[in-house]
């Protein structure tokens, strides 16, 4: 299962979002067929690449503020 695609979010897989689109409208076959199936799975990994970049610099923004708020109390804790 993959969210929602849109393609304003996922610019990096608008190739395999637009491919996977048509290859549904290409008919009730295609789609419950399994000739979607690769596409699908390029997509399924493309995603899953984005989302864990997405979630690499996610944690080094969160390191940062964790660095900053330790660095706060810290000086909160000098100053008591």
């Amino acid at each position: 299962m993959h969210p929602p695609l849109a393609h304003h979010k996922h610019q990096d897989c608008l190739e395999l979002i637009n491919a996977l689109e048509e290859c549904h409208k290409a008919g009730f076959l295609a789609r419950f067929g399994g000739q979607c199936n690769g596409i699908k799975k390029d997509l399924t990994l493309c995603l899953r690449a984005e989302r864990l970049e997405r979630q690499r610099v996610n944690q080094g923004k969160a390191a940062e503020r964790k660095r900053k708020a330790d660095a706060a109390w810290a000086e909160l804790e000098r100053e008591s």
